[in-house]
């Protein structure tokens, strides 16, 4: 079903997942705006590894083994830590988020670093065998895939081109 998507779309469409929890699970969308907002960055980073890192280090199972901000963080500032510490601790949840953040730095992460061909398995393993199980799993509607067809896997070695959350025309967002 995502052969023919990018790994940029399939992460988009994670990402898609996220705001689908979030709706769902009826939080406030303004606190989870700085999540949003640091995700759908993905079009403006120079080096897709950075990203991965940085999606890990937000993780709430990462922000939460640590109960004050030092400076060992790499890719967040003390605000942000802050926020997302007081985001995820309140948060009945944060493990589904973690799971789903996870999927989303996994579809990217697992091409890292390797020679990646169609249909790039690796991260179809992870939308068909782990997100979209989950999503089901904890009744939150997938995002519709017509609207990630048109970012195609034939371009830029799989990676496809850069997305942006203004190329989606899923009636929600949070950016």
């Amino acid at each position: 079903m995502f052969d023919n998507i990018s790994i940029i779309g399939r992460i988009a469409y994670g990402i898609c997942c996220l705001e689908s929890c979030i709706l769902t699970f009826g939080f406030p969308k303004n606190e989870w705006k700085i999540v949003f907002s640091w995700l759908w960055s993905i079009d403006k980073v120079k080096y897709i590894d950075d990203w991965t890192y940085a999606a890990i280090e937000c993780l709430p199972e990462c922000i939460l083994e640590f109960s004050t901000y030092d400076s060992d963080w790499q890719y967040i500032n003390e605000y942000v830590y802050k926020h997302l510490h007081k985001l995820y601790s309140n948060c009945p949840k944060k493990d589904e988020i973690n799971e789903v953040l996870y999927c989303i730095s996994e579809i990217c992460g697992c091409h890292l670093y390797t020679g990646v061909t169609k249909p790039a398995t690796d991260s179809l393993c992870v939308l068909n065998n782990e997100l979209i199980p989950l999503l089901k799993k904890i009744n939150v509607p997938l995002p519709n895939i017509e609207y990630f067809k048109k970012f195609t896997i034939d371009e830029n070695h799989c990676w496809g081109a850069n997305i942006s959350r203004n190329m989606i025309d899923i009636p929600y967002e949070f950016a």
